[in-house]
């Protein structure tokens, strides 16, 4: 049995394994991730499907995949992926995917695991929040007559994750943004901290031939036995601090787990706030802008909320 009070959160499922999320559970999302979607969109909808390296995700991942599959879904399993891979291949309706869904629990520590879940929206990707949009179809699946029992989860290979090629991909498109990439040099130094942003690390050097990327702990261990997933913790960016500045590198990143989430430092090795990382950011935005626009002066203030800061 599965806690039934995910139900009540907010952003996406989370828990310990398998005391509160377990393969059970993952059936179940299944089921009313496919019951939302054709509500919204129409029968048997195409949901593309990943997870990170922890040690319980391969079997909540098979559970959810199955539990698409038995709802009349069309499941797409990408196998090992960041959650930004899959929010891109949702929202690119890549191989069809109107949703996606990812087995994760982000930057918590090795006994926890989640599903993040997203459907395409008019603009971008929206969140399917468990408390506003799957909480119903649980209840009224409890109060039927015939309640559902889950399936037991079979093992499967699903060898067309590999054909999918996400990470290559996901990569390609996001280094397409910068046109000018094929004149960077340099060295910068990436740590996952051995979670899944391992993977965009070989296509990045390929995509970026000019600059030497060197990484640290980019084995995939669900134990994260360098360092925590959470790379904003005291101390955990220390090493990737020392491989910096030994290697005279212009800046390192670390990631989370699942790698939605970044913590840059400078050439000194010194931690870069993410408000300081939006304005450099922005600086660029709005010359490119400009410039496409003819324009010898920049454009207008920028407005941000100031959650996204240190303020």
């Amino acid at each position: 049995m599965f806690d039934p009070a995910l139900f009540l959160r907010s952003a996406d499922l989370r828990g310990e394994y398998p005391r509160q999320i377990n393969e059970e559970l993952a059936w179940f999302v299944g089921r009313y991730l496919v019951r939302y979607l054709e509500q919204h969109g129409g029968a048997h909808p195409a949901i593309v499907v990943g997870r990170d390296g922890r040690h319980s995700s391969p079997s909540v991942y098979r559970a959810l995949v199955q539990g698409i599959a038995a709802a009349g879904g069309r499941p797409i399993p990408a196998g090992l992926a960041t959650t930004d891979m899959i929010l891109w291949a949702a929202g690119e309706g890549l191989a069809g995917a109107s949703a996606g869904a990812m087995v994760t629990a982000s930057h918590n520590p090795p006994e926890y695991n989640g599903i993040k879940a997203v459907r395409r929206g008019s603009v971008g990707v929206e969140t399917i929040r468990p408390k506003t949009h799957l909480r119903p179809i649980y209840e009224a699946d409890m109060a039927s007559d015939a309640p559902v029992i889950a399936e037991t989860p079979s093992p499967a290979a699903f060898p067309a994750s590999a054909r999918l090629g996400l990470a290559t991909r996901f990569v390609e498109a996001a280094c397409g943004r910068a046109p000018d990439r094929g004149q960077l040099t340099g060295t910068v130094v990436l740590d996952p901290g051995n979670g899944v942003g391992s993977l965009f690390i070989e296509p990045l050097k390929k995509q970026l031939p000019g600059v030497r990327i060197e990484s640290i702990f980019e084995q995939i261990d669900g134990d994260f036995p360098n360092r925590p997933s959470n790379p904003g913790l005291p101390g955990a960016t220390k090493t990737l601090q020392e491989e910096v500045r030994r290697l005279g590198a212009a800046f390192g990143a670390a990631f989370d787990g699942d790698a939605d989430r970044v913590f840059l430092v400078d050439e000194q090795g010194r931690f870069v706030a993410g408000d300081h990382v939006l304005a450099a950011l922005v600086r660029v935005m709005l010359a490119r802008e400009a410039e496409k626009q003819n324009r010898g002066h920049g454009l207008g203030p920028v407005v941000f909320a100031s959650t996204c800061s240190w303020l």
